[in-house]
């Protein structure tokens, strides 16, 4: 009988091991619809509005809320299980301009501010919701 037990607690001391990856699978979908949120809406990881654009950008026909006119930043950012079987997540921004959004930069005389993607000063609420949700869900699974 005690065999059994310790054979038992092994295998659910093997399931915990994978708990962190099990975690970023559950994670990564609804951290992707998150951040196609904060596109839609022109806010941040924290819920702040990015800065609007300017009239001169609304003249050559832009539209707010700002980098959401092609769709290519907003489509192509997404978090995804790190590759290799490790644990953890992958955070990517959908160009290689978005870089440029998330710390603002300089064109000219122009100064364009940030509009963070990402987050920078720690983690979003909504963000800590998601990942407390996706651990509650893997664990429940792990403990099966």
């Amino acid at each position: 009988m005690a065999v059994e037990s310790i054979g038992r607690l092994i295998k659910t001391i093997e399931r915990l091991s994978d708990l962190p990856r099990a975690v970023a699978i559950e994670a990564a979908g609804p951290l992707t619809a998150e951040l196609r949120k904060q596109f839609d809406s022109g806010t941040d990881p924290y819920g702040r509005p990015w800065a609007p654009l300017r009239p001169t950008t609304l003249a050559k026909g832009r539209h707010e809320p700002p980098l959401t006119d092609t769709g290519r930043l907003r489509d192509g950012s997404r978090a995804a299980v790190a590759p290799g079987g490790r644990a953890g997540l992958r955070l990517m921004v959908g160009a290689k301009y978005g870089y440029f959004h998330q710390v603002g930069f300089r064109v000219g005389r122009t100064t364009v501010p940030p509009r963070r993607i990402l987050p920078q000063f720690g983690l979003p609420r909504a963000w800590s919701l998601i990942l407390r949700q996706a651990a509650r869900t893997a664990a429940k699974r792990a403990g099966r």
